[in-house]
């Protein structure tokens, strides 16, 4: 694979298929990942990709779906090599995502009631705020002063349409939306949920102390809880591995615990 596909790896070791992630840049240089895999591709001896199999994300596929027909398929088919099939789709797709218009701007008001709620929580509690202020990260401290982060996506209705809120919890925000309350409301809802998982907390700052987590290798509650099959693995220092599993967010039950 030529140094311009980098994130699109074989995906078996007979080469017969690649997949990855194309990346593409819009008008305003703006870089853009999609996933796509090719699959049933024929040995090197073949002068055509004929037979082979296209598939993509379905951010790709929306895009793709301006052109005519089942063009990519048929050009797959008639491409010498996958280099050559993925340079022309890269072509393709990034005259197609730079011809996209641009997303329609909110109304005035989007803009001056997200400052004035902003005033309401006050600006120190403001992590991050994206460059089309569609995405914030508001910050605030629990009972032992641990900072937590809560990301909320604006829609452009905002603040009739309630936002969407992402936090590393180990269960997922019951955000109950109240448009006269704002961000100040979702802020105060995000620090009384906090409160129902400080022992968990406690729990994950001392395996920090105490202990090297090998898996997951990304910490926080999320990843710690994201599935309940999965045993995260930690080595003690008296290199003494093991594995632990508790079946809710650190309840006072003592985790399932297995040694390596």
């Amino acid at each position: 694979m030529p140094v311009e596909f980098p994130l699109i790896l074989p995906a078996c070791e007979n080469f017969s298929a690649y997949h990855g992630y194309l990346k593409l840049t819009d008008t305003e240089g703006q870089s853009h990942e999609y996933w796509v895999r090719i699959d049933s591709l024929p040995d090197s001896a073949s002068l055509s990709l004929r037979g082979a199999r296209f598939s993509c994300d379905d951010e790709l596929r929306k895009l793709l779906a301006n052109l005519h027909g089942d063009v990519v398929q048929a050009r797959l088919a008639d491409s010498p090599t996958l280099e050559n099939f993925l340079q022309e789709l890269q072509e393709v797709a990034g005259r197609l995502l730079r011809a996209q218009p641009p997303p329609a701007l909110p109304p005035p008001a989007f803009y001056s009631t997200l400052v004035t709620q902003l005033d309401a929580v006050g600006w120190e509690s403001l992590e991050s705020l994206s460059k089309d202020l569609s995405t914030l990260r508001l910050r605030c401290k629990d009972a032992a002063n641990r900072v937590h982060l809560l990301e909320l996506h604006l829609p452009p209705t905002y603040p009739l349409a309630p936002p969407t809120a992402v936090a590393d919890l180990p269960e997922a925000l019951p955000l109950r939306w109240q448009p006269e309350a704002g961000l100040k409301g979702a802020l105060d809802q995000f620090r009384a949920f906090l409160e129902g998982f400080q022992d968990l907390w406690n729990c994950l700052d001392d395996l920090d102390a105490n202990a090297w987590v090998l898996e997951p290798g990304v910490g926080g509650a999320a990843a710690a809880f994201a599935d309940a099959e999965a045993s995260p693995t930690m080595v003690l220092p008296s290199n003494l591995s093991f594995a632990s599993r508790t079946e809710e967010a650190c309840n006072a039950r003592l985790a399932d615990v297995y040694f390596l």
